[in-house]
């Protein structure tokens, strides 16, 4: 038996079925044209791994098709919750470092600079529920197990 396979049965495990990804595309558009460039923005800020310079352009197109897409699978309420707690972080963030505009019109350092300090303000609701989605649909990617140095197998205490 496989025990390294993560539905393995083992030691007190009972095995369990293996998971079958099933996806379909959304039928609601998740983000326009103008939202997924705005969501993109906000990813190049957040997930730079020097503070100067977005992450791989591969990286971004996957993120920027996947949250679309899960966007688009919401329900209404969420999906315009959704699109206004990105709208607030598009727009109010770069007016708290003095720059009116979109986030997307500022370079990567001054987005990180932007988004550190609307964590500090009335707006960091919206900002803290487009991290925790952002990070959901990041988090999917096959090299986001690499990159952050998980084998994918258990942890024992040894």
């Amino acid at each position: 038996m496989d025990t390294t396979h993560p539905h393995a049965a083992g030691p007190g495990r009972a095995a369990l079925a293996p998971v079958v990804p099933i996806h379909r595309r959304a039928t609601h558009p998740g983000l326009s044209a103008g939202g997924r460039a705005a969501a993109r923005a906000f990813a190049e800020a957040l997930w730079s791994k020097d503070g100067e310079h977005p992450p791989e352009a591969h990286r971004l197109d996957f993120f920027e098709t996947d949250l679309a897409d899960f966007v688009g699978h919401l329900n209404p309420r969420a999906r315009l919750l959704f699109r206004a707690c990105l709208a607030t972080v598009t727009w109010v963030a770069p007016l708290i470092v003095g720059r009116p505009g979109r986030l997307a019109g500022l370079p990567v350092p001054a987005r990180i600079r932007a988004i550190e300090r609307l964590e500090r303000t009335p707006a960091s609701l919206a900002l803290f529920a487009t991290k925790a989605v952002v990070s959901l649909i990041w988090y999917e990617h096959p090299d986001s197990a690499r990159d952050l140095g998980w084998d994918k197998r258990c942890k024992t205490g040894a």
